[in-house]
């Protein structure tokens, strides 16, 4: 179960690095706040502390572990694919981005296709998550979810790090 949680997490902080880093583009300069490599670590090491709290409070029966390692291992190669999708977009994005020329209809081609990519992921983990909480009790589940009310503020706080870092970059001045 170690393994599964451990994969979960790095899979967890991966899916919302990116999320970040997109929203970076989207939210411009609106934020304020400096955000520093330190902080940024220190908010992901407190989510995963939250999340290993999660995971202890629960408190799954063997049976429901095993369901849920089913469950990951075989959601796995679907988020996977999804990624390596937006990877390959995003890449395809910074080059048509750094032409000298750059065709603007391209790059908004891609633009729709990173955005379709991504609410594929989105509705991946909606169903995911979905497929999981059934394994779950209804103590089970309100366990969790007072626990995932703790962790939302961190990833937000996460985010705003991310933006702020990327957004006082000196290479951004």
């Amino acid at each position: 179960m170690k393994k599964g949680l451990i994969v979960s997490t790095i899979i967890f902080a991966l899916a919302i690095s990116l999320l970040c880093f997109s929203s970076v583009f989207a939210q411009g300069s609106q934020r304020q706040r400096t955000g520093s490599f330190r902080s940024i670590l220190q908010t992901v090491f407190a989510i995963g502390d939250e999340l290993r709290a999660l995971a202890k409070d629960v408190n799954l029966s063997a049976s429901q572990k095993q369901q849920i390692k089913t469950i990951v291992l075989t959601a796995k190669p679907q988020a996977q694919q999804l990624h390596s999708q937006l990877e390959t977009k995003r890449k395809e994005l910074r080059s048509a981005l750094l032409e000298i020329n750059p065709n603007q209809t391209q790059i908004q081609v891609i633009g729709q296709d990173i955005a379709n990519i991504s609410s594929q992921m989105v509705t991946f983990r909606i169903q995911t998550a979905s497929q999981i909480t059934q394994v779950l009790t209804p103590e089970q589940k309100d366990i969790a979810l007072k626990d995932l009310t703790e962790i939302d503020p961190l990833i937000d706080q996460l985010k705003e790090e991310i933006q702020a870092l990327a957004i006082n970059s000196p290479l951004m001045k």
